[in-house]
């Protein structure tokens, strides 16, 4: 069963455009190429950073616009795959609840990539630690109970 386009050919040029290009957001073989293109992407940040460093895939992977600009493509299709199926059946609540969570876990990567601290905290078996390293820099991590001082 084909889904009816919602571009009919009497709309003014400017909306029949708009319509299809939300079609297309909402398709599943764009969705599977940005996720076929990210895989690709993080397969190679992996190989440069165990190559280069943390610092160099930073630099030149994690941190480039044109990879908030993949995220940001993928977070578009994913809304647009579940909103265009608006007003959900209740049969669609789990694929609603996933995507979601989907957004939700780009929201994420988005606000970790721009403003995150991305640091190690070195432990042995059984030992307690309060240290951690970013780069050459080191601080303290407390956790104190409320209420005490």
């Amino acid at each position: 069963m084909s889904r009816r386009r919602l571009a009919p050919p009497d709309q003014p040029t400017i909306v029949r455009a708009l319509l299809t290009a939300y079609e297309f957001c909402a398709s599943l073989q764009f969705a599977v190429v940005l996720i076929a293109l990210l895989a690709v992407v993080l397969g190679l940040g992996t190989f440069v950073e165990s190559g280069y460093g943390t610092e160099a895939v930073k630099f030149g992977v994690w941190n480039t616009w044109w990879f908030t600009l993949l995220n940001a493509l993928l977070a578009v299709s994913i809304f647009c795959a579940a909103a265009i199926r608006y007003p959900w059946k209740r049969h669609q609540t789990g694929f609603v609840i996933t995507h979601i969570g989907l957004l939700v876990l780009l929201a994420g990567c988005l606000l970790s990539q721009r403003g995150g601290i991305d640091a190690q905290l070195p432990l042995l078996e059984g030992a307690r630690g309060s240290r951690a390293y970013e780069d050459s820099h080191s601080f303290r991590i407390e956790a104190r109970r409320r209420g005490a001082e």
